[in-house]
């Protein structure tokens, strides 16, 4: 009896200890599953904050990138006339068109300038030459017109073909910027150099005081 009595509780220990240790494998199986869901969870929640930010940063440098509306027109007009009147200049206005007209006396020609605000947040500078290239000359006054476009930095002249017509303009954007007079007033200045120093060459090939070969030597960068 004492023999089989202890068979049996042997049997029963080793049960237990089956039990408890399938308890144990459970209890460590699902701790494991926890753990591995939370840092799951913490991962995409991590991955979801960082492209939060990454959208969010890129929404602020595209915001700072990109050009504001800036001045009214209006308020870019009343500098452009306030520019005029700095340098003491005489010049005619039409409020309406956002314009502003004056004409100054060069080394040889007078020069010119024409400005205007349009709805784009742009000053669009314009300076007819004083004169038409004659038609038999026009040819030539092509030529001359892309040699000179070569040498600029700043704007650039347009030529008409069929009537001779040669037009210096320029275009600043102040979209976004600080407008100040001296913007206008910079315009004027390189417009009238510009204009100053070619409509005397342009004249002189087009009257044949010049010829176009010199007119390509002394302007040819």
């Amino acid at each position: 009896m004492f023999f089989f009595g202890k068979k049996r509780r042997e049997k029963e220990e080793a049960e237990q200890r089956r039990l408890q240790a399938e308890a144990e494998a459970k209890v460590k199986a699902e701790a494991k599953a926890r753990a591995e869901a939370e840092a799951k969870a913490k991962a995409e929640d991590e991955a979801k904050a960082k492209a939060e930010a990454e959208a969010k940063a890129r929404a602020a440098a595209e915001k700072k990138a990109a050009p504001s509306a800036g001045i009214t027109r209006e308020d870019a007009y009343a500098l452009l006339c306030k520019s005029m009147e700095e340098l003491e200049l005489k010049y005619t206005k039409k409020e309406e068109e956002y314009l502003v007209r004056m004409t100054v006396a060069g080394k040889n020609l007078p020069v010119e300038l024409i400005l205007r605000i349009d709805t784009n947040h742009r000053v669009l500078l314009t300076s007819p030459m004083a004169f038409n290239v004659p038609e038999d000359k026009r040819g030539d006054g092509a030529v001359m017109i892309a040699v000179a476009n070569d040498g600029l930095v700043n704007g650039s002249f347009d030529y008409d073909l069929s009537d001779g017509q040669i037009l210096y303009r320029m275009t600043q954007m102040y979209a976004g910027c600080h407008v100040e007079t001296g913007m206008f007033q910079e315009m004027l200045r390189c417009a009238f150099a510009i204009a100053d120093q070619y409509s005397t060459d342009f004249l002189a090939v087009s009257k044949d005081i010049m010829t176009l070969t010199d007119f390509t030597k002394k302007h040819r960068k």
